[in-house]
Protein backbone atom coordinates (compact mmCIF):
# COMPACT_ATOMS: atom_id res chain seq x y z
CA UNK A 1 0.00 0.00 0.00
CA UNK A 2 1.88 3.05 -0.76
CA UNK A 3 1.33 5.98 1.12
CA UNK A 4 1.33 9.98 0.05
CA UNK A 5 2.01 12.95 1.52
CA UNK A 6 0.32 16.15 0.09
CA UNK A 7 2.89 16.80 -1.95
CA UNK A 8 3.48 13.34 -3.33
CA UNK A 9 2.98 12.45 -7.27
CA UNK A 10 -0.93 12.19 -7.34
CA UNK A 11 -1.27 14.74 -4.99
CA UNK A 12 -3.95 17.57 -5.93
CA UNK A 13 -5.83 19.32 -3.63
CA UNK A 14 -9.84 18.56 -1.93
CA UNK A 15 -11.92 21.42 -2.51
CA UNK A 16 -14.31 22.24 0.45
CA UNK A 17 -16.98 24.26 0.91
CA UNK A 18 -14.90 27.29 2.38
CA UNK A 19 -12.70 27.76 -0.22
CA UNK A 20 -9.07 27.73 -0.72
CA UNK A 21 -7.75 30.59 1.50
CA UNK A 22 -5.36 31.31 4.29
CA UNK A 23 -7.77 31.15 7.45
CA UNK A 24 -6.69 33.09 10.36
CA UNK A 25 -7.93 32.83 14.05
CA UNK A 26 -9.84 36.37 13.64
CA UNK A 27 -12.02 34.10 10.58
CA UNK A 28 -11.77 30.96 13.16
CA UNK A 29 -13.35 33.22 15.96
CA UNK A 30 -15.90 34.95 14.20
CA UNK A 31 -17.12 31.92 11.98
CA UNK A 32 -20.95 31.50 12.90
CA UNK A 33 -23.51 28.84 12.97
CA UNK A 34 -25.71 28.24 9.94
CA UNK A 35 -28.28 25.90 8.89
CA UNK A 36 -26.48 23.89 7.72
CA UNK A 37 -22.05 22.85 8.10
CA UNK A 38 -20.24 24.01 6.77
CA UNK A 39 -16.09 24.38 5.96
CA UNK A 40 -13.47 26.91 6.24
CA UNK A 41 -10.48 26.21 4.26
CA UNK A 42 -7.08 26.85 5.70
CA UNK A 43 -4.79 26.40 3.00
CA UNK A 44 -2.82 22.65 2.11
CA UNK A 45 -3.52 22.12 5.46
CA UNK A 46 -6.53 21.79 8.04
CA UNK A 47 -10.44 23.05 7.36
CA UNK A 48 -12.50 24.45 10.09
CA UNK A 49 -15.72 22.44 10.10
CA UNK A 50 -18.63 24.80 11.73
CA UNK A 51 -21.50 23.06 12.45
CA UNK A 52 -24.86 24.26 13.30
CA UNK A 53 -25.17 24.14 16.79
CA UNK A 54 -22.20 26.49 16.74
CA UNK A 55 -19.37 23.82 17.84
CA UNK A 56 -16.30 23.94 15.18
CA UNK A 57 -13.57 20.80 14.78
CA UNK A 58 -10.40 20.91 12.93
CA UNK A 59 -10.57 18.21 10.37
CA UNK A 60 -7.39 17.21 7.76
CA UNK A 61 -8.71 15.37 4.54
CA UNK A 62 -5.15 13.35 3.22
CA UNK A 63 -4.83 10.42 0.81
CA UNK A 64 -2.99 7.36 0.66
CA UNK A 65 -3.07 6.07 -3.14
CA UNK A 66 -6.05 7.14 -4.60
CA UNK A 67 -8.37 7.17 -1.48
CA UNK A 68 -9.60 10.24 0.35
CA UNK A 69 -8.80 9.61 4.12
CA UNK A 70 -10.41 12.11 7.07
CA UNK A 71 -8.69 12.78 10.41
CA UNK A 72 -10.25 15.07 13.36
CA UNK A 73 -7.37 17.68 15.07
CA UNK A 74 -9.89 18.63 17.86
CA UNK A 75 -12.36 21.20 18.54
CA UNK A 76 -11.62 24.81 18.15
CA UNK A 77 -10.81 26.92 20.16
CA UNK A 78 -9.40 24.68 22.62
CA UNK A 79 -6.92 23.27 19.70
CA UNK A 80 -5.62 26.97 18.18
CA UNK A 81 -5.19 27.02 14.70
CA UNK A 82 -1.56 27.15 15.22
CA UNK A 83 -1.92 24.08 17.22
CA UNK A 84 -3.88 22.41 13.86
CA UNK A 85 -1.43 23.51 11.53
CA UNK A 86 1.32 21.79 13.90
CA UNK A 87 -0.78 18.47 14.00
CA UNK A 88 -1.02 18.70 10.11
CA UNK A 89 2.95 19.13 9.87
CA UNK A 90 3.04 15.88 12.19
CA UNK A 91 0.64 14.12 9.88
CA UNK A 92 2.89 14.81 7.07
CA UNK A 93 5.86 13.25 8.52
CA UNK A 94 3.76 10.05 9.64
CA UNK A 95 2.23 9.85 5.65
CA UNK A 96 5.77 10.54 4.37
CA UNK A 97 7.18 7.36 6.90
CA UNK A 98 4.13 5.12 6.30
CA UNK A 99 1.94 5.64 8.88
CA UNK A 100 -1.55 5.73 8.61
CA UNK A 101 -2.54 8.76 11.17
CA UNK A 102 -6.55 7.72 11.19
CA UNK A 103 -6.04 4.00 11.75
CA UNK A 104 -2.81 4.67 14.34
CA UNK A 105 -5.89 7.20 16.18
CA UNK A 106 -8.04 4.46 15.88
CA UNK A 107 -5.87 1.45 17.19
CA UNK A 108 -5.02 3.76 20.23
CA UNK A 109 -8.23 4.28 21.19
CA UNK A 110 -9.04 0.44 21.11
CA UNK A 111 -5.84 -0.11 22.95
CA UNK A 112 -6.93 2.92 25.71
CA UNK A 113 -10.57 1.00 25.86
CA UNK A 114 -9.33 -2.25 26.48
CA UNK A 115 -6.60 -1.12 29.15
CA UNK A 116 -9.34 0.88 30.76
CA UNK A 117 -11.60 -2.30 30.73
CA UNK A 118 -9.04 -4.24 32.25
CA UNK A 119 -7.67 -1.84 34.97
CA UNK A 120 -7.69 -2.61 38.26
CA UNK A 121 -10.29 -0.09 39.20
CA UNK A 122 -12.73 -1.82 36.75
CA UNK A 123 -11.72 -5.29 37.76
CA UNK A 124 -11.93 -4.55 41.50
CA UNK A 125 -15.63 -3.01 40.84
CA UNK A 126 -16.92 -5.72 39.07
CA UNK A 127 -15.41 -8.29 41.97
CA UNK A 128 -17.36 -5.99 44.22
CA UNK A 129 -20.27 -6.11 42.77
CA UNK A 130 -20.39 -10.06 42.40
CA UNK A 131 -18.53 -10.85 45.67
CA UNK A 132 -18.81 -8.44 48.31
CA UNK A 133 -22.21 -6.54 47.70
CA UNK A 134 -24.15 -9.53 49.56
CA UNK A 135 -21.78 -9.18 52.60
CA UNK A 136 -23.11 -6.72 55.62
CA UNK A 137 -23.04 -3.35 55.66
CA UNK A 138 -20.23 -3.48 58.01
CA UNK A 139 -18.02 -5.26 55.59
CA UNK A 140 -18.62 -3.85 52.30
CA UNK A 141 -17.91 -0.48 54.34
CA UNK A 142 -14.64 -1.84 55.67
CA UNK A 143 -14.10 -2.84 51.89
CA UNK A 144 -14.68 0.07 50.26
CA UNK A 145 -12.35 2.13 52.53
CA UNK A 146 -9.60 -0.38 52.20
CA UNK A 147 -9.87 0.41 48.59
CA UNK A 148 -10.29 4.07 48.39
CA UNK A 149 -7.13 4.55 50.99
CA UNK A 150 -4.59 1.90 50.05
CA UNK A 151 -5.16 0.89 46.88
CA UNK A 152 -7.22 2.45 44.26
CA UNK A 153 -4.93 5.91 44.65
CA UNK A 154 -2.29 4.25 43.33
CA UNK A 155 -2.69 1.16 41.19
CA UNK A 156 -6.55 2.15 40.20
CA UNK A 157 -5.46 2.88 36.42
CA UNK A 158 -2.79 0.55 35.74
CA UNK A 159 -3.70 -2.64 33.99
CA UNK A 160 -4.57 -5.46 36.46
CA UNK A 161 -1.91 -7.78 34.43
CA UNK A 162 0.46 -5.23 34.74
CA UNK A 163 0.66 -4.62 38.00
CA UNK A 164 4.30 -6.00 39.48
CA UNK A 165 5.26 -7.59 42.85
CA UNK A 166 7.11 -4.57 43.40
CA UNK A 167 4.45 -1.54 42.34
CA UNK A 168 1.95 -3.90 45.16
CA UNK A 169 5.41 -4.03 47.92
CA UNK A 170 5.80 -0.43 47.38
CA UNK A 171 1.61 0.31 47.98
CA UNK A 172 1.84 -2.03 50.90
CA UNK A 173 5.01 0.01 52.53
CA UNK A 174 3.08 2.94 53.32
CA UNK A 175 0.61 1.87 55.81
CA UNK A 176 3.31 -0.49 57.17
CA UNK A 177 5.65 2.66 57.74
CA UNK A 178 3.06 4.34 59.47
CA UNK A 179 2.84 1.51 61.57
CA UNK A 180 -0.79 0.15 60.17
CA UNK A 181 0.25 -3.45 59.77
CA UNK A 182 -3.58 -4.78 60.01
CA UNK A 183 -4.68 -2.17 57.31
CA UNK A 184 -1.49 -3.42 55.10
CA UNK A 185 -3.03 -6.99 55.42
CA UNK A 186 -6.17 -6.18 54.81
CA UNK A 187 -5.06 -4.08 51.35
CA UNK A 188 -3.04 -7.60 50.49
CA UNK A 189 -5.89 -9.90 51.14
CA UNK A 190 -8.60 -7.24 49.48
CA UNK A 191 -5.75 -7.04 46.45
CA UNK A 192 -5.63 -10.99 45.80
CA UNK A 193 -9.05 -11.72 46.29
CA UNK A 194 -9.61 -8.77 43.34
CA UNK A 195 -6.82 -10.56 41.67
CA UNK A 196 -8.58 -14.56 41.97
CA UNK A 197 -11.67 -12.88 40.66
CA UNK A 198 -9.57 -11.63 37.57
CA UNK A 199 -7.92 -14.77 36.69
CA UNK A 200 -11.62 -16.44 36.73
CA UNK A 201 -12.99 -13.60 34.14
CA UNK A 202 -9.39 -14.40 32.25
CA UNK A 203 -8.42 -11.15 32.99
CA UNK A 204 -4.63 -11.97 34.60
CA UNK A 205 -2.99 -15.45 35.08
CA UNK A 206 -1.41 -15.00 38.42
CA UNK A 207 -1.93 -13.64 41.90
CA UNK A 208 1.33 -11.61 42.73
CA UNK A 209 -0.30 -11.02 46.23
CA UNK A 210 0.51 -14.84 46.92
CA UNK A 211 4.27 -14.40 46.67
Amino acid sequence: KQFQTFRGPNWRPIKNAGGFFMLSDAKARAAKPREKEYKLGAGEGPYLLVRPNGRKFWKLKYRIGLKEKKLSLGSYPVVSLKKARMLTLDTKTRLAEGEDPAEKKRADKAALRKAQANSFQAIAAQWFESRVADKSAGYQRRTKITLNKYLLPYLGTRPLAEIKVSELRDVLEEPQSLGFIDSAHRARQVFGQVERFAILIDAAEHDISAG
